[in-house]
């Protein structure tokens, strides 16, 4: 866990840093959890068929090997993490553990799990809104935003870290990588200054 924490707390601090999230965030959240959990269930739902929707994500949840009940019982698990206000040292580093696996999973498009962390905001906007007054639900809403995003990065940062490792391990170095990366983005510029003419 101490090996995890050096990783993922740094990452954290960047995060917070960036978006704003605070002590402030985390006291709403807990006093808001009563409300915002009893929703966790429909939101695991509505994110289901979300990922059910898409071919790519649906074949990897089709090979995990899960019935529909069991995979919604571990996002609405997930969901309940998120909301329940405790956001200790060990529930960042489970999400960077996420990154990780999700490193593994080359399949697993990125973007696609950044939207999906934006359908989870969109969705317990939605909540929010129903569940409180306006001015208490904005409230809501800005911080479950800090905190979803907060979540997205350790999980991107971890899976990029740990991808970029394999590839190292595999004998290729960052600085060739790099020189890689930009010789092709500049040769995709130059396609797109082609056709602006």
């Amino acid at each position: 866990m101490e090996k995890l924490k050096e990783e993922c707390l740094p990452v954290l601090a960047d995060a917070k840093l960036l978006v704003g999230y605070s002590a402030k965030d985390e006291d709403l959240l807990r006093s808001a959890s009563e409300h915002l959990l009893p929703v966790s269930k429909e939101v695991a739902v509505v994110l289901y068929k979300a990922m059910m929707s898409h071919d790519g994500v649906k074949s990897i949840l089709l090979d995990l090997d899960f019935s529909e009940d069991e995979l919604v019982a571990k996002l609405d698990r997930w969901i309940k993490k998120l909301l329940s206000g405790d956001y200790s040292d060990e529930f960042w580093c489970w999400h960077w553990v996420m990154g990780l696996l999700k490193a593994q999973r080359d399949d697993l498009d990125a973007g696609c799990m950044i939207l999906l962390f934006d359908r989870l905001r969109q969705e317990l906007t939605q909540r929010s809104f129903e569940l409180f007054d306006e001015k208490s639900a904005s409230k809501v809403t800005l911080s479950l935003s800090k905190l979803i995003s907060c979540v997205n990065f350790i999980v991107f940062k971890s899976y990029r870290l740990a991808y970029q490792a394999a590839i190292e391990a595999g004998g290729l170095k960052k600085s060739i990588l790099n020189r890689m990366i930009r010789l092709e983005v500049k040769g995709q510029m130059e396609k797109v200054k082609a056709v602006k003419g």
